[in-house]
């Protein structure tokens, strides 16, 4: 039961995650998210996930979270006046 409750919970963060990312890929253009360093923090996250270290895996989530959410910030700095990017994409800094 446990088990099953885990899957659900993942499958609604993916969802989740599914939908922030496609709205912001269109909005930024996907050319920015085929970058290197993207893909090594895939890498990172998924190798911790193979070695079964949830703690290594959840660093790695967590800073590739935060380089993404920044990198999300920094495009919305460069295209919008100061007040829309607070308010865009995540509602606060």
């Amino acid at each position: 039961a446990a088990f099953q409750l885990q899957q659900k919970t993942l499958a609604k963060i993916r969802r989740a995650h599914a939908n922030v990312f496609r709205s912001v890929k269109t909005a930024m253009g996907a050319e920015h998210f085929r970058s290197s360093k993207r893909q090594e923090e895939h890498r990172t996250i998924i190798e911790a996930l193979a070695r079964h270290d949830p703690e290594a895996a959840e660093a790695a989530a967590r800073t590739h979270a935060q380089a993404w959410r920044q990198s999300v910030l920094d495009h919305y700095d460069t295209t919008t006046t100061p007040k829309q990017t607070a308010a865009a994409p995540f509602g606060r800094r």
